[in-house]
């Protein structure tokens, strides 16, 4: 596998408009909303609610899906 500097992950070449495809993130990697909800004991809307105003970690979008990284987690809730 090549990994042609687009994404963070090795690309499999496949029949995409730009030829790359980066394969889905890790579980261990990033976390969904509602592991974030969890953690910090609120609900996902709140947590959809707080990444709307800008006040969650930063936001990793695949697709539609929203991830947050374990390492801006992390320094997010140490900030806290």
């Amino acid at each position: 596998m090549a990994h042609d500097g687009r994404c963070r992950f090795p690309v499999i070449p496949v029949r995409r408009h730009n030829g790359f495809h980066c394969p889905p993130p890790t579980e261990d990697t990033y976390m969904t909303v509602s592991e974030l909800a969890e953690i910090v004991g609120l609900a996902p809307y709140t947590v959809y609610e707080m990444v709307k105003r800008g006040d969650a970690p930063r936001v990793r979008r695949f697709g539609r899906a929203i991830r947050f990284a374990r390492t801006d987690v992390d320094a997010w809730l140490d900030a806290a």
